[in-house]
């Protein structure tokens, strides 16, 4: 009798397929709560009830993910609403192969899509984490972490592809970087010219550490800079630099994208530059404005800004 855990790695197995191992990370993560919550009994033991508490289980714990490091604080919306997406479409592969007779998922309802609060990083606190990355450990590590920080902010490329990044995907001449990124689509970053004198340090320093890999982003003992060793440097930053509030690698995309529209970067411009496959995405997700900002935007834009007072006079 097919467990959950032996399903869930074989649905991986079908629809990550051609995919990034991320990707199939991202899924079994997910899913790994569910096996927590119900146990690793059979597939077909899993009932619509046991469902149901799994959603009020993940609207009421208090323990996430962060970093490597589990904190006491409760899951996002956002996590909530992908953990049930993820839970309803693999029950409904298991009915189409088979492995149960009824989808146990069919009436879990979802709550409605969070908004997406704009979360960039600000220029100052960006330039904060570099001036305490250039004090921070040993000149190696400072040289890595900056140029890290700088491909973050001038590409706004996904930290995957940038962590998967190899030597030879880096044209320094060309100031292009290629990176396999979600759905294991490549495509090219361009890079700056400030970000490419980073990068030539980065190299200089990378050569001394007798690598292991031939990945461009390396840790200590030469080895590949994982998601969480990438999480825990600028957790280490940021804590190192007095930084309050959210920082994640992701800030740094929202950032990218919001500058660049601000910036007069056109919707189609900076679809392509994140590796949207349609502006929509870049719209409903990235284009998102703090009322302060909005305000702003009216004063700078709107016609109103440039229309005469009219002084009536009274009539007495």
């Amino acid at each position: 009798m097919t467990k959950l855990t032996e399903a869930i790695e074989r649905y991986i197995d079908d629809v990550c397929s051609g995919k990034t191992n991320e990707t199939a990370t991202a899924y079994r993560s997910k899913l790994r709560r569910l096996v927590k919550f119900l146990g690793d009994r059979p597939i077909t033991a899993v009932k619509p009830r046991d469902l149901k508490d799994f959603r009020h289980h993940l609207q009421n714990v208090k323990m996430k993910r962060r970093g490597g490091q589990m904190v006491d604080e409760p899951l996002s919306k956002w996590t909530i609403h992908t953990v049930l997406i993820t839970t309803r479409q693999f029950f409904r592969w298991c009915a189409r192969e088979k492995l149960i007779k009824v989808d146990p998922a069919l009436e879990l309802k979802l709550p409605s899509e969070p908004d997406v609060e704009p979360k960039p990083i600000s220029a100052a606190t960006f330039a904060k984490l570099v001036k305490t990355a250039t004090t921070m450990g040993e000149f190696w590590e400072q040289a890595r972490n900056v140029a890290l920080l700088y491909c973050l902010r001038d590409t706004g490329g996904r930290i995957g592809g940038l962590l998967n990044a190899r030597l030879d995907d880096l044209d320094l001449k060309a100031g292009l970087l290629t990176g396999c990124e979600k759905g294991n689509r490549m495509r090219d970053l361009p890079l700056n010219d400030p970000v490419r004198a980073e990068l030539r340090q980065w190299l200089k320093a990378r050569a001394q550490l007798d690598p292991e890999t031939d990945h461009l982003f390396i840790g200590l003992h030469g080895r590949l800079l994982t998601r969480n060793s990438l999480y825990s440097v600028l957790d280490r930053l940021k804590t190192a630099g007095h930084i309050q509030g959210r920082l994640n690698p992701h800030s740094f995309r929202h950032a990218f994208a919001r500058d660049a529209l601000r910036n007069g970067g056109n919707i189609g411009e900076v679809s392509q530059l994140m590796g949207h496959k349609s502006p929509a995405t870049t719209l409903k997700y990235y284009s998102r404005w703090t009322g302060k900002e909005l305000q702003a935007a009216h004063r700078r834009i709107s016609p109103g800004a440039n229309l005469k007072v009219i002084r009536l006079k009274s009539r007495r």
